[in-house]
């Protein structure tokens, strides 16, 4: 029992020390992503489609409310958001402007 523990806790230890190298994918991620992909039911991706969607909705809606903040277009195929800030005399708009 012990030599088990000791090897998941070295699994651990080796995914948390490569999580601080790097934020890409692990080889063994890599190697089990077409069978984590194959064995993963549609519904779930259907589902994770309609989050992204709705959550993409409301981030373009809600940097409207921020001002002298512009989000020129709602993000699509990624939650990456392209925003645009508003200068005035050398520095970001505030409420005050």
């Amino acid at each position: 029992m012990t030599s088990a523990y000791r090897s998941s806790s070295q699994v651990i230890e080796s995914i948390i020390n490569c999580l601080n190298i790097s934020s890409d994918p692990t080889t063994f991620i890599q190697g089990a992503f077409p069978e984590i992909l194959e064995k993963t039911k549609e519904d779930f991706f259907s589902n994770t489609i309609i989050i992204l969607g709705e959550c993409a909705d409301i981030i373009h809606e809600r940097i409207k409310d921020i001002p002298c903040i512009t989000c020129p277009q709602k993000p699509e195929g990624s939650m990456f958001v392209m925003v645009k800030g508003e200068r005035k005399h050398d520095i970001f708009c505030t409420s005050e402007y």
